[in-house]
């Protein structure tokens, strides 16, 4: 009885004992109640169970093989998923310049903006016999060989104030930045004797001299008004007293980066090379107000003088309120970084090499000694910044973070993991926010610790496959809720804003890419509320702009705060979305928006979306209407977009920076189109002497009927069958539903077998 298509309705192979696991035995099926018609079927199996819910009704309940809706609207879990997961669903994929922080909305993040920064003159103007080695050039006063700083002579003021035009005059110099720097001395008397500047307009001066009987350093700096007429540079003596100059130096600002920035007597202070400034009334620029010998390394407030660095090689220098500034007598004046330790006598820590440091209670001049050497570490790693935290010094190096104990002794137990992360730029830009330390490491590290739980937060961790934030953590700033982190993205940088976020109950580290500056880098990052709120980013080429980002006053209300600044065309990128049918293939139907902003033509977002192997293509802007702020636009019925998996991007279009287009939610509808699936149902008599289509006798037919399809039913891989078309199918036997009798008796007759009808349910599973 083996399976001819001709003799037999069906053929099912046998795989048991018995059967060569080859043998395709011939089968025939029962009739119908019409006795011609074979009793056999096919149909689609459901492909999704029929499912009970007993919470409130979502999106999540609507049946996916009639519809699937794919949903967001909170963002709060972060940047960086790439693939949907509704264990995290929250979160979103990637962000250039949207805000996605706040519950329920994405907006368009904040507009960075650059201020004006103290110009660059080249080159200077003409000073002749600064040195005073000739007998010429000066107005008033004369050549003295009695007193002398340098080379054989100096200049004498005994009456009238000596005076000198630049021999050269620009009219292009007209609000620019110049300082002259000298020498002073005098015998006794009063004390304003001094150095100015005089641009015909205004006049500058100099701290005056109160020492006698010796060479004093003077320095004053001016920013040339834009009705300038000259550059004047006078040697004002001390009153009714004879008074000495020698080595005038006149420069102009030259090229520089901001390295540090610091708050002193209400007002923002920032570094532009050798040049120190401050911010205007208006926010708007810094002008100068000291230009000095060497670049700048640090600035730090101690006591009632802003302190300024100029490198192990140079010699610090601190400014008075006033704007006065001193040069420091110290025996020791190299320093590189400077940071105070707030004790019982708060102290002025400083390093004077590349691994020593030293401190003063006191380091103005008259003051107190540095103290001796502290060696930290090998000469090799060198220091990179200095931190005070939790009433210690810590001192960032190449390698690794070191601290001094209670005893003064370096320790190196906080982070020793870092070493494996060692870079030249390893610890650069370290601050304390929130009772912790936060440490830039190595090629895209962050390390959190509070002196005994290290935790990198590392931005680049907390996404896959996205170039644009995985690079060096090159500055932080921080404000009452969030760490900012500068990222290195080649021509870019990408601004990140971070913490601990509770969301349903369960707390952990978030990262937000809130907005992108086209800079080489970034060097320096800060925070100040002076005349605003403000993040300010200075890069690390001397040639681009400073930028700040403005920060709210308060977060309870982002959208209507009175710093609020939006930038138009930023953008979001969804996760890839599958409705966890990740390898099923779907139509994309319809995009729905909810909008949250008030109706302008000139306010909108426009949406894109993308298939898996596909590029972006455009749906169209949402604008919403004065009626109704929800907008549904079909996808694509022209294209005809089908893949497993889609993403949208949707940009925040605005004509007006103190409104934000507002994304409440979006909704995204599918048809799934899962592989179909078949099932054959048939009905196998199983009986002796059973007559063939042909109309011939089969013998002995029921013992290998029914053990043929037992085994089919027992058996560990599908079966193969020829159906009633004659039709090779790989299929597995499935239990019949239990209103079906599997086997049902027929017939009795004495002496013969049970004539039976077998009930066969299979499931086909192509194998190729």
């Amino acid at each position: 009885m083996a399976y001819l298509s001709s003799k037999h309705d069906i053929g099912v192979t046998n795989v048991g004992t018995g059967g060569t696991g080859t043998d395709v035995i011939g089968m025939m099926l029962a009739k119908r109640e019409d006795g011609q018609t074979p009793a056999y079927e096919e149909f689609d199996a459901k492909f999704l169970a029929d499912q009970f819910f007993n919470s409130y009704a979502s999106v999540d309940n609507v049946d996916p093989e009639e519809e699937m809706l794919l949903t967001q609207n909170d963002f709060r879990s972060g940047f960086g998923l790439e693939f949907y997961d509704r264990q995290d669903p929250k979160r979103y994929y990637s962000s250039i310049g949207a805000d996605l922080r706040f519950r329920g909305m994405a907006i368009a993040g904040p507009t960075p903006t650059t201020v004006t920064i103290p110009a660059i003159v080249n080159p200077a103007a003409i000073l002749t016999n600064g040195d005073m080695e000739l007998n010429a050039n000066w107005t008033n006063g004369a050549q003295s060989g009695a007193q002398f700083h340098g080379g054989t002579f100096s200049w004498l003021v005994s009456a009238a104030d000596a005076y000198q035009d630049c021999t050269v005059w620009v009219v292009g110099w007209q609000g620019k930045v110049f300082s002259v720097e000298g020498w002073i001395y005098k015998a006794a008397g009063n004390s304003d004797g001094c150095i100015q500047i005089n641009d015909g307009v205004t006049t500058v001066s100099s701290n005056t001299v109160s020492a006698a009987g010796a060479w004093t350093r003077v320095r004053a700096t001016m920013v040339l008004a834009a009705t300038a007429t000259r550059l004047r540079i006078i040697l004002k003596r001390d009153t009714a007293v004879s008074t000495y100059f020698d080595d005038v130096v006149l420069s102009s600002q030259a090229v520089g980066t901001t390295v540090a920035f610091a708050e002193f007597n209400d007002k923002l202070y920032a570094t532009f090379g050798k040049t120190l400034a401050t911010l205007n009334a208006g926010g708007t620029e810094f002008t100068p107000v000291g230009l000095f010998p060497a670049t700048i390394t640090d600035i730090w407030v101690f006591g009632s003088y802003l302190y300024i660095a100029q490198g192990t090689s140079g010699i610090y220098w601190y400014m008075a309120t006033t704007e006065l500034f001193t040069e420091s007598t110290a025996a020791v004046t190299g320093f590189q970084f400077l940071c105070t330790v707030n004790a019982a006598t708060p102290v002025l820590w400083g390093n004077d090499a590349v691994n020593t440091i030293r401190s003063n209670t006191n380091p103005i001049n008259g003051g107190a000694a540095w103290s001796g050497q502290t060696t930290v570490d090998a000469d090799y790693n060198n220091i990179t910044d200095l931190v005070s935290y939790s009433g210690a010094l810590y001192i960032m190096k190449e390698d690794m973070p070191y601290y001094l104990s209670s005893a003064g002794a370096v320790q190196s137990d906080l982070a020793p993991e870092l070493k494996s992360l060692i870079a030249s730029t390893s610890g650069l830009g370290t601050i304390v926010w929130k009772n912790a330390l936060y440490i830039p490491c190595g090629a895209q590290g962050l390390l959190e610790t509070d002196g005994t739980t290290n935790t990198f937060r590392n931005p680049a961790s907390y996404c896959t496959n996205l170039s644009d934030f995985v690079g060096r953590v090159q500055a932080l700033g921080a404000d009452e809720e969030y760490l900012f982190a500068v990222v290195d993205n080649d021509t870019k940088v990408e601004i990140l804003a971070g913490r601990l976020e509770t969301i349903d109950g369960s707390t952990s580290w978030v990262w937000h890419p809130i907005s992108e500056i086209t800079l080489a880098g970034g060097q320096t990052a800060y925070v100040s509320s002076v005349y605003q709120k403000r993040l300010w980013v200075a890069s690390t080429s001397a040639s681009d702009s400073l930028y700040y980002i403005p920060l709210p006053v308060g977060y309870g209300n982002i959208t209507a705060d009175a710093n609020r600044k939006f930038k138009t065309a930023t953008y979001f990128i969804t996760p890839w979305l599958h409705g966890d049918f990740r390898a099923d293939t779907k139509a994309w139907i319809k995009l729905t928006l909810t909008m949250g902003h008030a109706y302008n033509a000139g306010r909108y977002i426009t949406a894109w979306y993308q298939v898996l192997g596909g590029s972006l293509v455009s749906i169209g802007n949402f604008t919403g209407s004065a009626t109704s702020m929800t907008e549904s636009k079909f996808i694509d019925v022209t294209n005809k977009p089908q893949s497993a998996m889609v993403r949208f991007k949707f940009i925040f279009v605005t004509d007006d920076t103190t409104v934000t287009p507002i994304l409440n939610n979006y909704q995204a509808k599918a048809v799934l189109y899962p592989t179909p699936k078949k099932l054959i149902h048939c009905v196998v008599n199983c009986s002796e002497d059973i007559v063939n289509k042909q109309g011939l006798t089969m013998k002995n037919d029921y013992d290998t009927i029914k053990t043929t399809l037992d085994n089919a039913r027992n058996a560990t891989w599908p079966v193969t069958i020829y159906d009633i078309d004659g039709t090779a199918q790989t299929v597995k036997f499935t239990p019949v539903p239990r209103s079906i009798q599997r086997m049902l008796p027929v017939k009795m007759e004495k002496g013969r077998e049970q004539e039976r009808v077998y009930h066969v349910l299979m499931l086909v599973v192509p194998l190729s």
